[in-house]
């Protein structure tokens, strides 16, 4: 199996959409589970949260990375890919939070997991902007 070569048009082929629509599958997955095990041992308590949002704050970079080079992405593609892999993410997380919401847990973390889901989304976001604004600096000549 070849890599696939980014491209440099901004709009988003249909190949890219695919494989974004499995990365945001991916990630959704990755997060609840994530958020399911740290929430019952104590992860979203007092100072421990502030320390659970930075390391998904942090942990989200290898992700944008991650997507950027799955995708295939161009150097102005970044925004784009990544913000249909955080619909992707986001859409799943409100319908597993309005019709499943044992997914994430206990109903005592329910808020709490809604808003580290946000603080992730948010993240990838603005890491993704900063990813696009190096990496087209960085290509403009």
């Amino acid at each position: 199996m070849s890599t696939p070569v980014p491209t440099s048009s901004a709009k988003l082929s249909t190949g890219q959409v695919i494989r974004l629509f499995g990365c945001g599958i991916v990630i959704w997955a990755a997060g609840a589970l994530l958020l399911r095990t740290i929430a019952p041992m104590g992860g979203m308590e007092g100072a421990n949260r502030i320390g659970l949002y930075a390391a998904i704050f942090i942990g989200t970079w290898p992700f944008v990375v991650a997507v950027t080079r799955l995708a295939a992405l161009g150097p102005d593609q970044i925004v784009r890919g990544v913000s249909f892999v955080t619909f992707i993410a986001l859409f799943i997380d409100g319908s597993v939070f309005a019709w499943a919401p044992t997914v994430y847990g206990t109903a005592a973390h329910h808020l709490d997991n809604a808003a580290a889901v946000l603080w992730g989304g948010g993240s990838g976001l603005l890491l993704a902007f900063i990813a696009e604004n190096r990496t087209v600096a960085n290509t403009s000549v």
